[in-house]
């Protein structure tokens, strides 16, 4: 049950990684170590904060969860807490 929770907020994010050489898990991972702030998670990520709004909103597109929201912060984080 775990797993396939994992899988259901990670695997897009995942497979999108993996097909185009991104790093959507670890901004996500990023986004939430730094609260959700833009400009220290980009500075921290070496990218311009607007690259990282491009990739929040494609996180938002694959995993149907928004990271700027409570819900889906928790949801991230249990899923980054869930050993693959």
């Amino acid at each position: 049950m775990l797993l396939s929770f994992r899988e259901s907020v990670l695997g897009p994010l995942e497979r999108w990684d993996r097909d185009h050489d991104a790093e959507l898990v670890d901004t996500v991972r990023a986004f939430l170590a730094n609260d959700g702030k833009w400009r220290v998670t980009a500075a921290q990520l070496h990218i311009h904060h607007n690259t990282l709004r491009y990739r929040i909103g494609r996180v938002a597109a694959l995993s149907g969860r928004d990271a700027e929201t409570t819900g889906g912060r928790v949801d991230f984080a249990l899923a980054l807490a869930i050993a693959n």
